[in-house]
């Protein structure tokens, strides 16, 4: 997977692996506390993408889940586009008691 047309905008890549052997591929940090994650978690969960928000792992804002490595690109920028709106409106978060939206593509 390559990543150089996706515009992460307000975020900074932290880590990136091209090497789906790995769970950890990409990981970028946003404004206001948001990281988006995306690993491979193998064939029957696919490929993931996390937004986490206050370094609340166990209760990500959300996922998007996907399979095949073609819609990455897609992913990413659902993804950065939703960081970007909720870290403009700067609401709250209060982690566990807000349930994880979960999007599959």
């Amino acid at each position: 997977m390559m990543f150089e047309s996706v515009n992460f905008k307000s975020g900074k890549v932290r880590f990136c692996s091209g090497c789906m052997d790995d769970e950890d591929i990409l990981r970028v940090k946003f404004p206001e506390n948001y990281i988006l994650d995306l690993g491979w978690y193998g064939n029957s969960n696919g490929f993931i993408i996390y937004i986490i928000r206050d370094m609340e792992w166990a209760v990500p804002v959300v996922e998007y889940q996907f399979f095949d490595d073609k819609l990455a690109e897609t992913a990413l920028c659902l993804a950065v586009g939703r960081i970007e709106k909720e870290a403009a409106c700067s609401k709250p978060y209060y982690g566990a008691l807000w349930e994880t939206e979960k999007i599959v593509l």
